[in-house]
């Protein structure tokens, strides 16, 4: 009888320490997933941010484009009068 009290009590032993091994790989897993899911939700709002920053960039580049780019081209009526104040 002592030896399978022994063996039982071992068992016991075993169980609890792979009760508790599984305890803490829970825990360590659930504080993992929450530093993970903390910096995921930093890099998403980042993201975010920098998205809006680049579409307002774009629109604003495109609309100064617009207008410069009439800049670029000869005024046909001031054409004419140059060409007719050589005449």
């Amino acid at each position: 009888m002592p030896g399978v009290l022994l063996e039982n009590e071992k068992r016991i032993e075993t169980q609890k320490v792979d009760n508790e091994r599984e305890e803490g790989w829970s825990f360590l897993l659930d504080s993992a997933r929450g530093y993970d899911q903390e910096k995921l939700d930093g890099w998403k709002s980042d993201l975010d941010n920098l998205l809006v920053f680049a579409a307002l960039f774009s629109a604003i580049v495109t609309a100064f484009t617009i207008e410069s780019y009439q800049w670029l081209q000869d005024d046909p009526a001031q054409m004419s009068v140059q060409l007719l104040s050589q005449i």
